[in-house]
């Protein structure tokens, strides 16, 4: 299935679409952000990796959907924000998709297990993502916001 297919696929499911862009509940999803890679840090100091992994990637899935609701699109399926940023906005996911690995390894596999290294270095990912997006949605234009919902448009055409 294409990238294309699957957009259209989650379109279908009404998971995927275009809304009102909006400041507020962007800036809501950010403090969630926040909120969640607190957590991943309190989570990390208490030894407690695999919670703190799955905060840390809770942490940027958060800020990616507040960057999505700040272009007007909402998307309720992981896989299908994290391409919507390489899709529309051209930025590196690899760091999102070894985090999102790294949780469900964590979250629903008991034979595997991670080092503390893994979780500092997973955390300080989390943090420069988050500053990346939060500066990234400080920066969006007016004319950005509508060259990516024209993007999305055609996408899910």
């Amino acid at each position: 299935m294409t990238r294309r297919d699957f957009f259209r696929k989650l379109q279908h499911e009404h998971k995927l679409m275009l809304v009102a862009p909006s400041q507020e509940i962007s800036g809501s999803y950010l403090a969630k952000s926040d909120s969640f890679l607190d957590s991943a840090r309190i989570l990390r100091e208490a030894e407690h990796p695999e919670e703190a992994v799955s905060m840390a990637y809770y942490s940027m899935y958060h800020a990616m959907t507040a960057l999505l609701f700040r272009a007007g699109i909402r998307c309720e399926n992981h896989a299908g924000a994290i391409m919507l940023l390489d899709e529309l906005f051209g930025m590196d996911i690899s760091a999102l998709d070894d985090a999102k690995r790294m949780r469900v390894d964590t979250q629903y596999y008991v034979d595997r297990t991670i080092s503390m290294e893994d979780v500092e270095e997973l955390i300080r990912v989390a943090d420069d993502f988050h500053d990346l997006v939060h500066d990234r949605i400080d920066r969006i234009t007016g004319e950005e916001i509508a060259r990516v919902r024209k993007a999305m448009e055609r996408i899910l055409k």
